[in-house]
């Protein structure tokens, strides 16, 4: 089908790479685009009543021969489609069997295809433009005088009547409607009839899930995907409130899984849309918050959003149109590339009619944004530098585990030491452990007895990153266990020339220094 150019490039139905939201962006990039030059567009959304219940199984035949398919697959197509049969069943009792004469099977994998080949030779009108997604038909033309437009649909209506008699494919023209985009008013349109039924002129359509209205603000968009999200977190209340035992997290999940995705449906397409009508739906997140939470009057949502890292509305909008127009640069249909790959107009203050879909990407993050990524910034700053950290006190053989705090006798006991053992046991690679700037306690990993005596309740105590315990852990132990001996002033110790004895270090070092290195 690929190399025989089938389906169609206006076709985006049962097809890989392609989605809804590629065919209604394609939608309303035109009427948009026209629109910057002033022109109007009117478009209709035709309803093909039970399409794949009424496909002509001869017509289909006719077409793949026509369409170059093998003989022998044909005849396995044709005995897939001929002898079935239906009956149905109320209240226990079946019917007889009745044959099926029309239609492809629904929910096999070759029911999509052969409808698809089906409606494939669909005719196109100069100056129309033709969307299909399966058997969702949108035509539309644009122009500047309402009656031009009106006279174009008409023909191209006139051309798709014909063609759908003679495959006998039924359109409802009740449920089918005409929506006429334009920023004006327009209060008189000439009427457009297809198989001799006129098609209503409707404010709003909806199209592949997304409510187009004439103005193409999305306001009526946006006013269904909240009521539909509130009503769903109304329903889902008691594993969103504070009572309940889901985990936070789990609370997080179930939100990104259940509720945003009713609201952020085709964002590509409504994302370049006024902030007031973001915020309707910020609104929806906003409660989910202080629902989950249980926070308090006083806590600003911005606070919440930075706790839970969950992105706001419009950064979730604008990060979701980001990814769609990266990746619609190399699309292999080039309808979808020649609606995502333009250079949008700058947007000027009073220029609201001028904007795009592709213009969210320069829109400016909100201040909860920025507040998010400066505290990401935070934290990966932090990260490094506890990395170089470690590697520094691993490198030096330092000790990277736990910390504990030491007592003044202790650090006494060493004010002798010169700074000899200290080069040792640098170059050895032995445990050591900071007391002050120019005092290191240089152990052997051999030597170290743990004790269990009770900690002082006047020492520090200083924890480290790592909650592993360190080759040293039993004479820092040992460290805390012994008491702190009781103060002597500085004037009842009698010190000699050149005697620095233990008191009279105590005494002149600040409160505190001993301690220093682990704050």
């Amino acid at each position: 089908m690929d190399t025989k150019g089938m389906p169609i490039a206006e076709q985006f139905g049962f097809r890989a790479k392609h989605s809804c939201t590629h065919q209604v962006h394609r939608i309303t990039e035109h009427i948009l685009a026209k629109r910057q030059r002033g022109l109007n567009t009117g478009a209709l959304f035709l309803d093909v009543a039970k399409a794949f219940d009424k496909v002509w199984h001869n017509g289909l035949i006719y077409k793949l021969y026509e369409y170059g398919v093998p003989d022998r697959l044909v005849c396995i197509i044709r005995d897939f489609l001929s002898d079935r049969t239906f009956r149905y069943r109320v209240e226990g009792v079946c019917s007889q069997s009745h044959p099926v004469r029309a239609g492809v099977p629904q929910g096999s994998v070759l029911g999509p295809v052969l409808f698809t080949l089906y409606t494939n030779d669909m005719p196109r009108v100069h100056g129309v433009e033709l969307a299909l997604f399966a058997d969702d038909t949108c035509i539309y033309t644009s122009g500047r005088k309402p009656d031009a437009i009106c006279r174009r649909l008409q023909t191209a209506a006139n051309t798709l009547g014909a063609w759908f008699r003679k495959w006998r494919i039924e359109i409802n023209p009740t449920k089918s409607a005409a929506v006429y985009f334009s920023r004006l008013k327009v209060t008189r349109l000439p009427s457009v009839t297809l198989m001799d039924s006129p098609i209503p002129w409707e404010d709003n359509v909806k199209y592949l899930g997304v409510i187009l209205d004439s103005k193409l603000n999305f306001s009526a968009h946006v006013t269904r995907v909240r009521n539909r999200a509130a009503f769903i977190l109304g329903r889902l209340y008691a594993l969103f409130n504070k009572k309940s035992k889901m985990s936070l997290r789990n609370k997080v999940t179930l939100f990104k899984s259940v509720v945003r995705p009713v609201m952020t449906y085709a964002s590509p397409v409504f994302a370049h849309i006024a902030p007031k009508q973001i915020h309707r739906l910020q609104v929806i997140q906003n409660r989910f918050l202080r629902r989950a939470t249980g926070a308090p009057w006083y806590m600003r949502n911005s606070d919440l959003h930075i706790d839970l890292d969950l992105p706001t509305i419009a950064q979730h909008l604008k990060l979701a149109s980001r990814r769609y127009f990266d990746s619609a640069v190399g699309h292999p249909n080039p309808l979808v590339v020649s609606a995502a790959t333009y250079n949008p107009i700058a947007l000027g203050k009073f220029r609201r009619d001028h904007r795009r879909p592709r213009n969210v990407l320069d829109f400016q993050d909100d201040p909860i944004t920025i507040a998010q990524a400066k505290v990401k910034q935070h934290r990966q700053t932090t990260r490094r530098s506890r990395c170089r950290l470690r590697q520094s006190f691993s490198r030096y053989g330092l000790i990277a585990g736990r910390f504990s705090p030491i007592n003044n006798r202790s650090v006494a006991g060493v004010s002798s030491a010169t700074s000899s053992p200290s080069d040792n046991a640098f170059r050895s690679g032995s445990n050591v452990r900071c007391i002050n700037s120019n005092q290191i306690i240089a152990t052997d990993q051999a030597e170290v007895r743990p004790s269990r005596a009770p900690l002082n309740r006047n020492a520090k105590r200083v924890m480290s990153d790592s909650p592993s315990r360190g080759p040293l852990s039993g004479a820092l132990e040992t460290s805390h266990s012994m008491e702190r001996p009781p103060k002597r002033s500085k004037s009842s110790v009698t010190s000699q020339p050149g005697n620095y004895n233990e008191v009279t270090a105590r005494a002149e070092a600040p409160e505190g220094a001993l301690e220093s290195c682990y704050s």
